[in-house]
Order: structure tokens, then sequence, then C-alpha cells
């Protein structure tokens, strides 16, 4: 059986293309992987270092919060007046899930009021 020569070379031409894109989708493969293994550890190492600063914050809130008891309580044993004692409180605020993105636009009064934050209604 006779096949033309032109055929042959674009079936030739084909397998030449194909491997040439393999090769090039190898790299390609390759350095999202390596760009991959460099955000999860930068991601990782982000991680460990808000762990440490939320280790560090409550360290310093419960520091803070002593200290300010124990002012109170110097000032009620040297001058006799007892004073409200101020305490800083880890407040966790509700996670945005998929249907409530956050954005910049207004939230409403009662949900600042339920969130804590101070409200500018007229209308108290």
């Amino acid at each position: 059986m006779w096949i033309n020569k032109e055929i042959i070379g674009w079936f030739t031409s084909l397998k030449t293309t194909a491997e040439q894109h393999a090769a090039v989708s190898v790299v390609a493969l390759q350095g999202l992987q390596e760009e991959l293994i460099k955000v999860r550890t930068e991601r990782d190492m982000l991680q460990k270092e808000l762990q440490v600063q939320q280790i560090n914050s409550d360290w310093l809130r419960i520091k803070v919060n002593a200290m300010e008891v124990e002012r109170a309580g110097l000032i009620q044993k040297a001058y006799g007046i007892t004073l409200p004692v101020p305490e800083i409180a880890k407040k966790v605020m509700p996670e945005i899930t998929d249907d409530k993105q956050f954005s910049f636009s207004d939230i409403g009064e009662d949900l600042a009021r339920q969130l804590g934050y101070p409200s500018y209604d007229e209308k108290k």
C-alpha cells in the first residue's frame, strides 16, 4: 500500500508539534508545582506567625487586665476609694459566610448595634 509523502509529513509534523507542546506543558507544570510549594510554605509560616501574635496578644491582654485589677486594689487600700476596673476583652467577630461577602457599604443600625459599633441613629 502506497501512502503519500505529504500525509506522512503531516502526521510527522503533528507528532513533533505534540511533543513540543508536551515539553512546554511539563516545564509549565514544574514551574507551577514549585510556585505552589513556595506559596504553601509561606502560608504555613504566616499561620505560625499569626499563632504567635495571637498568643502574645492574649498574654498582653491578661497582663493589662491583671494590672488594672491590682491598681484598683491598691487605690482602694491606700485611699479607700473603690474604682471600677476596666477590662480588655477578646471579641470574636462573626465569620463572613459565602452569602455575606465583605463590603464597605452601610450595614444598618441594627447590625451595627449587634456587632457593638456606635450608633448614629437620630431616632433615639
